[in-house]
């Protein structure tokens, strides 16, 4: 499965099969709206064993997250060795390459207009 992190009401899980994606999210008002499965949760402090998901998704949320260094290193921990995580940000944030150093064994970020979308696939 994919961990969709700080998930909210769920727009990305909508365009996807049921039963790919596990969200979590902090506000329990916009999990009830969001697609099953999901899990109330902190980002820094997920609640899943070591090596769960094979892919994670960080869309737009570090910004809004107090600590986004602990919330990647938490992504990384529950991501199985090999697999990938994408993060995306908006261009008014700090920059994510900082966050990711020494976190993930391969990055590669790609800039736009409106942001920066990283992928950082664990050793």
């Amino acid at each position: 499965p994919v961990l969709d992190v700080r998930r909210g009401t769920g727009r990305l899980a909508a365009h996807l099969p049921d039963g790919e994606w596990v969200g979590v999210d902090l506000s329990l008002r916009a999990l009830a709206e969001a697609p099953q499965p999901n899990f109330g949760a902190d980002a820094t402090r997920l609640p899943f064993a070591d090596g769960s998901f094979g892919s994670g998704a960080l869309l737009h949320v570090l910004g809004e997250i107090e600590r986004p260094r602990r919330a990647l290193s938490e992504a990384r921990r529950v991501l199985a060795p090999g697999g990938l995580v994408a993060i995306a940000v908006d261009g008014r944030g700090p920059s994510v390459e900082p966050l990711l150093d020494g976190l993930f064994g391969e990055v590669a970020i790609e800039r736009w207009n409106g942001g920066t979308l990283a992928y950082g696939r664990r050793r």
